[in-house]
């Protein structure tokens, strides 16, 4: 629990990883699938405001987690075009299919073209 408190205490966050750390966070946000609970645009809304306050170079913040942001949606796309193909040939997701009738919609889109 109180890891979560300081991953979600976005300036000691900042202070304690530095651009690094933002780099990392914005990486792991925007390209893993479980990034999505960290605090990305906080994150960057506040290192903004450290950077005109003068605590962060806002060259290296506005080269570097823009990197991580093209690097992690690269790494994500290739993620799932790797591990997607699996899931729609897995045990759930034809149990998923089956109830929710979307085995029938292309039949169905066929007859009306």
């Amino acid at each position: 629990m109180d890891l979560i408190r300081q991953l979600l205490n976005v300036r000691e966050l900042i202070q304690w990883g530095g651009i690094i750390g933002i780099t990392g966070i914005v990486f792991v946000e925007t390209g893993l699938f479980f990034g999505f609970f960290l605090p990305g645009d906080s994150l960057l809304v506040t290192a903004g405001i450290l950077a005109a306050a003068g605590q962060l170079d806002i060259a290296w913040l506005l080269v570097f987690p823009t990197l991580a942001a093209i690097a992690g949606d690269q790494t994500g796309y290739a993620i799932g075009r790797t591990a997607g193909a699996a899931l729609p040939r897995s045990r759930d997701a034809t149990r998923v299919r089956a109830r929710s009738g979307a085995d029938r919609r292309p039949r169905a889109r066929c007859r009306f073209k």
